[in-house]
């Protein structure tokens, strides 16, 4: 079963004016930028690429990529964890301020297998900052009056992300620390794996996973061993967010069009959301 993902419109560069900036976790923070025609045309799963400096600098040169948490009106979410200058620059940054952004960009998440009378149940399984795609993923869902069941894991429990968006949205959430401070303590894939088998024979789910590789690399073998759909959103470091630097480059287990990249595929072009079962897992 290979569905087809959702046409995307153009993507705008713009400067965004920062509304709101604020700390949600140990270093992690979620800004909102007032962006009207992003708001309008983003799909969830897609990202925006930001450049995180000030006016008057060219430092840092590179646009870091974020996904998109949420579209509230005229406004787009993202979250971030300060890892680096770039994101550092960005949890410096003040209501009021101007943001340089380009998006909304990448394929989307492909919500097709739902076009059904009965839709398999979505299983969304986030880690980290891989959470915030999924949030945006699961008010889609909602707004279609499907609820989905999401599996969130974190390394202790005062890094669990979206769990509060989550509730706001009567999604039901399963939660998985390291440390076993909140939740199971484990992985979120153990969760995923139980899930699956606690599933009657009848049900059929299909799995959204974001986060970090090694995670989701073990969310495709699972989704495979159950037989179960699953699309995976790749993190990745993309220099030029449009296709041109093929510096964000997955292999795939068959070459899939007759263009100049063979087995490759584009993260930021032709992903991030693609199907696990396409993708050449090697280690990392």
């Amino acid at each position: 079963m290979n569905p087809t993902s959702s046409p995307t419109q153009a993507a705008i560069a713009m400067m965004a004016r920062l509304v709101t900036i604020k700390s949600v976790a140990p270093h992690h923070f979620q800004l909102s930028l007032l962006a009207p025609a992003m708001a309008s045309r983003a799909l969830a799963g897609q990202f925006v690429h930001v450049l995180p400096r000030a006016a008057d600098t060219s430092d840092p040169f590179l646009r870091r990529a974020f996904s998109i948490m949420a579209m509230r009106g005229e406004e787009i979410d993202i979250l971030f964890r300060v890892e680096g200058r770039g994101t550092r620059q960005l949890s410096l940054l003040r209501a009021g301020d101007n943001v340089d952004v380009i998006g909304p960009l990448g394929r989307p998440f492909d919500v097709s297998p739902f076009h059904v009378k009965q839709p398999p149940l979505p299983l969304l399984v986030g880690g980290g900052v891989g959470v915030p795609p999924l949030l945006c993923l699961a008010g889609a869902l909602r707004a279609r009056q499907i609820t989905p069941l999401a599996l969130i894991g974190a390394r202790t429990s005062n890094e669990v992300l979206g769990a509060t968006e989550l509730a706001s949205m009567d999604v039901r959430t399963r939660l998985a620390t390291d440390d076993g401070s909140v939740g199971h303590h484990g992985r979120v894939t153990d969760l995923l794996e139980h899930t699956l088998h606690e599933l009657p024979p009848e049900a059929s789910a299909v799995v959204y996973a974001c986060g970090p590789y090694p995670m989701l690399r073990a969310v495709a073998q699972i989704a495979a061993r159950h037989r179960t759909l699953c699309q995976v959103s790749l993190e990745e470091n993309m220099p030029c967010g449009i296709g041109v630097c093929n510096g964000c480059v997955v292999a795939m287990k068959q070459e899939q069009n007759k263009d100049d990249y063979g087995r490759y595929r584009r993260i930021c072009l032709e992903g991030p959301a693609l199907w696990a079962h396409e993708i050449e897992w090697g280690e990392r």
